[in-house]
């Protein structure tokens, strides 16, 4: 008999709405069965499983069920990922400053 691999419930964290396209596709990619939720951004008692008609004021946070290796990759290459912008928006402001 096969060996089941052991699946578990993980939160990947409360990210921007800007990145939400990016974790889904990596999601998808990966097949890793997900629960979307929007949080208040300034009331954390405030949380919808769908996305609101306005979507300002509200922060992004996923809750991921699958195997520890995979989750653990996908959180490395979504903070990864979120780095490097910060990185790149870092660049582009001092670079408007300079000129």
């Amino acid at each position: 008999m096969a060996k089941e691999e052991k699946k578990y419930e993980y939160n990947i964290g409360t990210y921007e709405i800007v990145y939400r396209k990016f974790i889904l596709s990596l999601l998808n990619e990966y097949d890793i069965d997900y629960q979307e939720e929007w949080v208040g951004k300034y009331d954390d008692y405030i949380r919808l499983h769908y996305e609101p008609i306005s979507t300002v004021g509200f922060m992004y946070n996923v809750q991921v069920n699958g195997e520890p290796n995979v989750v653990n990759f996908i959180d490395y290459l979504i903070k990864q990922h979120i780095k490097n912008i910060e990185k790149l928006n870092k660049l582009i402001k001092e670079t408007k400053e300079d000129k």
